[in-house]
């Protein structure tokens, strides 16, 4: 079994796109799971990826759903299966022998269980962990500091590519948002602080996304930054003879013919990977846009331990997540925005990278002479008890 499942997972025999039509084509099944995601580029890649777990198991997406005649036996006979496979391939790991990448583990398991839950079939709780516990170990997490995000910046090869890294770092956005953002969702670009506003139907996806806004603050230097861009946008249009308009992307690329055009899905992951290679950082992982939502995050968090009142719903807002159990609130963000931007010019220094942090916030210096105050105050009250004291015992005395 594990040299099959070595030839399924590693693509030392890829699955053809023949093979893609064909369950595509005949099965319900499959087409049902891959119907059922969002992006072009998540339906070419689960494709592939049910497509192999099929030959791994010799058994066509039909059979795969139906291993039983109840759904008890269905998903106790699917887990099996799945739990088999992860089983022997984490005994080959632990005898050095890697049939396939750890992501690439992951995909699949994800995928499967997202393959059998979209046919009604959700598999036992577990199945599967025992490799996906392996992630934050070996995949791990990178938050870069404020100091690393700058010098990531700087690496980056052209003005296009350094003001990406900025705008994720000052509006968390997704690498799809990232894509399809264009100069019409910047709102009010004439003021001090423009900001972004998209709805639910720009973010990443659909079904858990309903209802969902992002929001982001353009910082002063970033907008700056901006503009320049825009100019040049102007000028290559006007070169081509295109008429540019508000519609436009953001991050456009032109060819050696001037040829003006959208950055596709793989461009931007190739900029992320090029630069990665010319980044090492300390945990050599390869660095995302999720990286700096999880920055934003965390100097969101800094600033609200030093005194900033920054309401818990205006997280969600800033990372586009879903308010859980507060449905009203989502028809108030327009209503917040005023005091979102307010609060951003505190939140300015802590999260533009071009800004140092403040080593005192206003909160922070009221605090202190709050407490100075207050101890001059414990003070006097004790002076003035003192005082009371001995004009007690003057009237006392004979």
């Amino acid at each position: 079994m594990s040299e099959i499942m070595s030839i399924a997972v590693s693509e030392k025999q890829p699955v053809t796109e023949v093979e893609i039509q064909n369950n595509y084509q005949t099965y319900p099944e499959f087409r049902r799971y891959i119907d059922s995601l969002t992006t072009s580029q998540s339906k070419k890649r689960y494709s592939r990826v049910i497509t192999h777990y099929c030959k791994l198991c010799g058994l066509n997406p039909h059979e795969l759903v139906n291993l039983g005649t109840t759904d008890e036996e269905k998903i106790r006979n699917a887990s099996i299966k799945l739990q088999d496979f992860c089983d022997d391939w984490l005994r080959q790991k632990q005898q050095g022998i890697e049939l396939a990448p750890l992501s690439e583990m992951i995909s699949l398991i994800m995928s499967v269980r997202g393959f059998y839950k979209r046919n009604w079939l959700k598999l036992k709780e577990g199945v599967g962990d025992n490799v996906l516990l392996l992630a934050p170990s070996e995949l791990g997490t990178y938050t870069p500091s404020k100091e690393e995000a700058n010098e990531f910046r700087e690496i980056m090869r052209g003005k296009r590519d350094k003001m990406m890294i900025h705008l994720v770092s000052c509006c968390p956005l997704r690498k799809e948002e990232v894509r399809n953002l264009n100069w019409k969702d910047i709102q009010d670009f004439d003021e001090d602080y423009p900001y972004i506003l998209l709805p639910s139907k720009r973010l990443k996806g659909k079904g858990r996304y309903k209802g969902v806004w992002f929001f982001g603050v353009i910082c002063k230097t970033l907008k700056k930054e901006l503009v320049e861009w825009q100019n040049e946008q102007k000028r290559v249009c006007k070169k081509q003879k295109i008429q540019w308009s508000e519609t436009m992307p953001i991050f456009t690329t032109w060819n050696r013919k001037m040829k003006i055009r959208g950055l596709e899905f793989w461009g931007l992951t190739a900029i992320l990977r090029r630069a990665t290679k010319d980044y090492k950082t300390k945990t050599q992982k390869r660095i995302t846009l999720h990286d700096f939502r999880r920055y934003f995050r965390r100097q969101l968090n800094k600033a609200r331990e030093s005194g900033i009142p920054i309401p818990e719903d205006y997280d969600y807002w800033f990372l586009g997540h879903k308010l859980e159990g507060v449905n009203y609130a989502y028809s108030q963000i327009e209503a917040n925005i005023p005091n979102m931007i307010r609060i951003f010019e505190e939140l300015e220094p802590f999260i533009d990278i071009d800004l140092e942090e403040p080593k005192e916030t206003k909160y922070q210096r009221l605090e202190r002479e709050k407490a100075d105050l207050l101890d001059k105050v414990k003070d006097l009250t004790k002076q003035i008890s003192e005082l009371n004291k001995r004009l007690s015992e003057k009237h006392d005395s004979p």
